[in-house]
């Protein structure tokens, strides 16, 4: 389904995100940052594209779906992070 190929490619978009920050060794609070920005794209942009540019109003369907999954996964990982104990300020 539409939804499950946009929250899989949203999770793994954050976990790549997050993956990334840790090789590079930022502190935890930038590495939470980097996996929430990772998740959240421009869909807005996505669906602007498809349907004035491409002309392509099917394509805007995916953009979105894309759209509002992404801040629901975004706002499920802040409110999981947020019930960690703080981290403290590097």
């Amino acid at each position: 389904s539409l939804a499950g190929v946009t929250i899989g490619l949203n999770l793994v978009t954050m976990a790549l995100g997050f993956g990334l920050a840790r090789v590079a060794k930022l502190p935890a609070a930038q590495r939470i940052t980097v996996a929430i920005e990772s998740g959240i794209q421009n869909g807005t942009l996505a669906i602007l594209i498809a349907l004035t540019i491409l002309e392509r109003g099917d394509l805007a369907i995916p953009a979105g779906v894309y759209s509002i999954v992404m801040f629901a996964t975004a706002a499920c990982l802040m409110v999981y992070f947020g019930k960690l104990k703080p981290i403290a300020q590097e």
